[in-house]
C-alpha cells in the first residue's frame, strides 16, 4: 500500500474504531479466499451487464469518504467488539476492502443496491439489529444463484428444512430459495425465531443462522473456541462497520432502471431452458442468473412460468406472448418520502393506478420512506 493509503487506514481505524484485527487460521476463511470469491461474484453477467450500462463512472480512483454522521454501534456490533483485539492484522484487513481506492468497498455497495429494497422490506418489519442486513454479503457474496453442495442455496444460504419451515416453494422444477424478494424474508423470519430462543444475545444469533441452533447452544459466545468462526465473525465486524461508516455508492434507483429494461421472455404453452438458449442467443448461465428459482433442465409450463415475471436482457423486438408480462415501460422514478401511499401517487401521477405502481414495482405489501419506484410514463 502507499504512504498515502496506509495513512488512510490509521485515520479511518481510529475514527470508527473498527477492523481491529482478525484472526484468520483456515485457508478458507481468510481475507484473501473471501476477496478471491467476492471477485468471482461480480463477474456473473447481472453485475457486469449492469455496471456496462452506469452513464457516470461509480468506481473512480478517489478513496471513499467517511460520512459526516456516523451512526452508533447496534447490539449485534456490539456483540462482535471481542473479535476487534488482535491489531496487528489491522492494516490487512483494511487492505483488502480499500485496495485500490476501496474498489472492493465500493463494489460491495453497488451490489447491495441490487438487493437492498428486497432486504430492507423485511428488515423493517423486524425487531433485529440492522447489521443482520449483511449477512448475504458474508454468507454468500450477495448471490442470489449462490448454491453449495450441502444444500444450502440462495441469497441467504438456505437449507430446504429451513426454507420448507417458511413456506418457500420448492419441487424437481422451482426452488424460491433464489429469490431475492422470497429468500428475505423467510430468512429473516428465521432470524427473528432464533432471537426468541436466545434473547439479548444476537450474537448468538448470527451463530445459529450460520452454523446451526445445537452448535449455537454450546458455543461459549467468546473468542478462541474455533478459528474457522472467529475469522468469519472478524470479518463480519469489519464489513458492517465498513458498509455505515463509509460512503459507497447507492445504485438502486439504476438497478430499478436496469431491471425494467429488460424485456418479458417469450412463452406460448410451455419452455423449456434449451429453447430459451437457441431462441434468444443467451447462454444457459446467463439464463440461470437472471431467472435462478427455474433449476433441473425439465419443461414447464407458462402458467408456472409466468407468475414470477421473468425477464431476460434481450432485444425489445422480441416478440412477446400475452400473459402477465407487459412490455417494459419507461419510468420516472419517485423517492417515497413521509406520507406517500400508492393512492396518492397515483393521484399525482396521471395514467397511473395503485396496483399498476405495486404490480411494475413488485410491491408485497407496503411502500416505505427512501424506496425509489418507477412510475410508469403516461403515453
Amino acid at each position: 500500500m502507499t504512504y498515502q493509503a496506509l495513512r488512510y487506514c490509521s485515520m479511518l481505524a481510529l475514527a470508527l474504531h473498527f477492523c481491529a484485527g482478525l484472526t484468520w487460521t483456515l485457508a478458507q476463511t481468510t481475507p484473501e479466499n473471501w476477496a478471491q470469491e467476492f471477485d468471482r461474484r461480480i463477474q456473473l453477467t447481472d453485475y457486469t451487464l449492469f455496471y456496462n450500462t452506469l452513464s457516470s463512472k461509480t468506481i473512480d480512483s478517489r478513496m471513499p469518504p467517511i460520512l459526516s454522521a456516523i451512526p452508533p454501534l447496534d447490539e449485534l456490533e456490539e456483540s462482535l467488539q471481542p473479535w476487534g483485539e488482535d491489531k496487528h492484522l489491522e492494516a490487512r484487513c483494511m487492505q483488502i476492502l480499500l485496495n485500490q481506492s476501496g474498489k472492493r468497498l465500493k463494489q460491495m455497495g453497488i451490489l447491495y443496491s441490487m438487493y437492498s429494497s428486497d432486504i430492507g422490506n423485511s428488515m423493517d418489519q423486524s425487531s433485529l439489529p440492522p447489521a443482520f442486513q449483511w449477512l448475504p454479503m458474508l454468507l454468500t457474496h450477495c448471490n442470489h444463484r449462490h448454491a453449495t453442495t450441502d444444500g444450502k442455496n440462495g441469497l441467504w444460504s438456505m437449507d430446504r428444512t429451513i426454507a420448507k419451515n417458511s413456506g418457500l416453494t420448492m419441487n424437481d422444477r422451482i426452488d424460491e430459495r433464489f429469490i431475492p424478494s422470497s429468500s428475505s424474508a423467510a430468512a429473516i423470519n428465521h432470524l427473528q425465531q432464533l432471537q426468541r430462543n436466545f434473547p439479548d444475545d444476537p450474537i448468538r444469533v448470527l451463530v445459529a443462522f450460520s452454523k446451526g441452533v445445537e452448535f449455537a447452544m454450546t458455543w461459549d459466545a467468546l473468542p478462541g473456541s474455533d478459528d474457522d468462526l472467529d475469522a468469519w465473525l472478524g470479518l463480519y465486524r469489519v464489513v458492517s462497520r465498513m458498509m455505515v461508516n463509509v460512503e459507497v455508492p447507492n445504485t438502486q434507483i439504476e438497478w430499478i432502471a436496469f431491471s425494467n429494461s429488460m424485456s418479458p421472455v417469450p412463452c406460448d404453452v410451455s419452455l423449456s431452458k434449451n429453447e430459451l438458449v437457441q431462441s434468444l442467443g443467451l447462454t444457459e448461465t446467463t439464463i440461470e442468473q437472471f431467472i435462478p428459482w427455474w433449476i433441473g433442465s425439465k419443461t414447464m409450463s407458462c402458467d408456472d412460468f409466468n407468475e414470477y415475471t421473468p425477464r431476460l436482457p434481450i432485444s425489445t423486438n422480441t416478440p412477446t406472448s400475452p400473459g402477465k408480462n407487459q412490455e417494459s415501460k419507461p419510468c420516472i422514478f419517485h423517492e417515497v418520502k413521509k406520507g406517500d401511499t400508492l393512492w396518492n401517487l397515483s393521484q399525482r401521477y396521471p395514467g397511473t393506478t395503485p396496483d399498476m405502481i405495486k404490480e411494475i414495482n413488485d410491491i408485497k405489501d407496503h411502500i416505505r420512506i427512501g424506496d425509489v419506484l418507477c412510475i410508469p410514463k403516461s403515453r
